[in-house]
């Protein structure tokens, strides 16, 4: 306990004493801090424990090899400044604070380690309490001020039917700029924030699929001006937006900009298209920066609307949603809003019957500068001197007029939002009987496994509807004889695209598949390829669709003349959904075998399918199929089976 006293007269005689003591006492203590301070107050660094931090284990991306270790994600060798630091989170911890107070270039730009490296830095300096000698970092500044970044938005595109490289969607962050908050349509000055994968442009086909696969690309972050990703995903590519506000502070969001920098500046991933792709190193860097978030756990692959459903599904992770509508959408949203009257006028003036000066209504010559924007947008070559010439008459005849005033555009009922839609791994069960023309019936028990993506039948809300993509599905048939693998689809692609007067485009399909021919009794496994492409069109405010198409079909199979037949396929089918839990399917097809052999005879296939999903993972499925070879006494197949299909995500 401190004490105070009073203050006592000393007289001269006893006055050297009391210096003298004094001063000796003074030179003791000074003599002691000397020696003992560093004793007491030195702390010696539990490397290892402070090695087994998440954030340090994050901030190198190290993930646990089963073994006991630890393997980096990231895979240029400079990222590390210990021989080991790949496999070593000890040793890189240490060699990496000894490195900040070293006079070295590291990196692509040749910087300080403190300027390469700001967030091990900040690490050091607030979990080891290190100080470090003052060093300037103009080009950190500069990257770091040009975001301004006030918050952070994960971005999902959607599937862009029509290119399977896009089929997924993409993910991309927005940095949103404190600057831009505040002002209408500033957010487009914001910047995105992508990572992807570096393909030259030489490569693609199949040399870009194989590379792929195989992580035969680096990673790469980038950013770019969010204007520029609007134009290419809504405006070219007829792609709608969906942005997710993500509950991050500004500090965070800093944060993940500087570990951005220290991967891009340093380093690289390899890019693997189902692994670590663009939505599983965007991951990666928002759990660097809120561990707890526990975004990286997959079973075997993440898709972009996977990780959007990832962030949802993470208590307190996403603030706020918001949709911009693709300039399709916006398009065919004003086209809907047009009298019948308008829309004769409005085909007469894009037919050229008519002129711009012609017309007095707003709406018409707004709807069609947008329809003449949009097809310039889609066009791969350069507008034409009088495509502009159009153009320019439409905008002058505007401006001679009021505003158009079209309703707001709403989201549509049955939404694209990739996080209301089904997980995208599924597994199922069912029962059926099948029988040969001639031969008793046989009951069967079903067993079937399907990784990825979305098929026809599956209810559309959260993804682009009417597509198929599928990979690999794969079906085990159980009977009293035997079991076998009945079907085994590697790739499975279907795009029907209705025709409308905006875009006439082909639907195709594509199917690589290992399955039972059901036109031999003798019944084994063929591999079978199936491509081409055709119509659609859509009816009932797009709930029907009926389409046709002409395919190419090859199959091999020991029991064939030649161990192979070929020949076109025609098929046809109509695809209802009446209501958002339901949809039903009828397809016909008749596959026209060329092989001259007398057994090389034509195949028919009829089927009718029906789906009720009654919550957004469980559905239940009921179908018709029947299969006859085309010869006399040509053998007739039938099958009746139900299906129950549960869907689960990536965890």
């Amino acid at each position: 306990m401190l004490r105070f006293f009073p203050l006592k007269e000393v007289n001269v005689s006893n006055r050297f004493s009391f210096d003298f003591g004094s001063l000796l006492g003074l030179a003791f203590c000074f003599v002691g801090s000397l020696f003992l301070n560093p004793v007491l107050e030195a702390k010696p660094i539990d490397f290892e424990a402070i090695a087994k931090d998440p954030y340090w284990l994050n901030l190198l991306h190290y993930k646990e090899n089963g073994s006991g270790g630890y393997l980096s994600q990231v895979d240029g060798q400079e990222f590390f400044f210990a021989k080991d630091g790949k496999t070593n989170p000890v040793s890189e911890l240490q060699a990496s604070l000894q490195a900040m107070s070293r006079d070295m270039s590291v990196g692509k730009m040749k910087q300080h380690p403190q300027c390469a490296f700001p967030e091990r830095k900040r690490f050091f300096q607030t979990k080891l309490a290190q100080n470090f000698p003052d060093v300037s970092c103009p080009k950190l500044d500069e990257f770091m001020q040009e975001y301004d970044a006030a918050a952070i938005k994960l971005v999902f595109s959607s599937a862009y039917p029509n290119n399977p490289g896009s089929m997924f969607g993409h993910t991309f962050f927005r940095i949103v700029s404190q600057k831009n908050r505040s002002e209408k349509q500033a957010d487009l000055l914001d910047f995105g924030l992508s990572f992807a994968a570096y393909v030259p442009d030489s490569e693609g086909g199949v040399i870009f699929a194989v590379r792929g696969l195989f992580g035969g690309y680096r990673g790469q972050f980038s950013k770019e001006r969010y204007y520029k990703k609007v134009s290419e995903y809504s405006n070219w590519n007829s792609r709608d937006i969906w942005e997710y506000e993500l509950n991050l502070s500004k500090e965070q969001v800093e944060t993940l900009l500087r570990h951005a920098w220290e991967i891009e500046t340093n380093s690289y991933f390899d890019y693997y298209f189902f692994s670590e792709n663009c939505a599983y190193h965007l991951l990666s860097l928002l759990e660097m920066v809120e561990p707890k978030w526990n975004l990286t756990n997959y079973f075997i692959f993440v898709t972009p609307a996977d990780s959007v459903k990832k962030l949802t599904n993470t208590p307190g992770a996403v603030r706020s949603v918001s949709f911009r509508p693709s300039l399709r959408r916006r398009m065919m949203h004003k086209y809907d809003h047009l009298a019948d009257h308008q829309k004769d006028q409005f085909f007469s003036l894009i037919n050229e019957k008519i002129q711009p000066d012609q017309v007095s209504d707003p709406r018409v010559v707004d709807m069609a500068y947008t329809y003449q924007l949009y097809n310039k947008n889609q066009s791969e070559s350069s507008q034409t001197e009088k495509e502009r010439e159009v153009a320019h008459s439409y905008l002058v005849q505007q401006a001679k007029l009021s505003d158009p005033a079209w309703p707001e555009l709403k989201v549509p009922e049955v939404s694209n939002r990739p996080d209301l839609g089904h997980d995208s791994l599924r597994f199922g069960v069912g029962i059926g009987v099948d029988e040969f023309a001639g031969q008793a019936s046989q009951a069967f028990a079903e067993f079937s496994f399907k990784f990825a993506y979305h098929d026809l039948l599956n209810s559309d809300e959260g993804y682009e509807p009417f597509s198929n993509l599928t990979f690999p599905n794969g079906r085990v048939r159980v009977d009293r004889k035997e079991v076998q693998v009945d079907h085994l689809e590697f790739v499975s692609v279907t795009s029907l695209f209705p025709l409308s007067f905006v875009e006439k485009r082909f639907s195709w399909k594509f199917l690589f598949d290992y399955y039972r021919p059901k036109d031999f009794q003798t019944v084994q496994n063929s591999l079978r390829l199936i491509t081409g492409s055709g119509g659609t069109l859509s009816f009932f405010d797009g709930k029907q669709l009926m389409y046709l198409m002409v395919l190419a079909r090859m199959e091999s199979f020991y029991q064939f003349y030649r161990g192979y037949r070929l020949g076109p396929q025609v098929e046809m089918g109509i695809l209802w959904n009446p209501w958002k839990e339901f949809k039903s399917s009828l397809a016909f097809s008749r596959f026209f075998n060329i092989d001259p052999n007398p057994l090389g005879h034509h195949v028919e296939q009829f089927s009718w399918d029906n789906s009720w999903s009654y919550s957004r993972n469980k559905e239940i499925r009921m179908s018709y199929e029947q299969e006859y070879a085309l010869r006399p006494g040509g053998n007739r197949y039938q099958k009746v089976l139900l299906r129950y299909h549960s869907y689960f995500g990536i965890d």
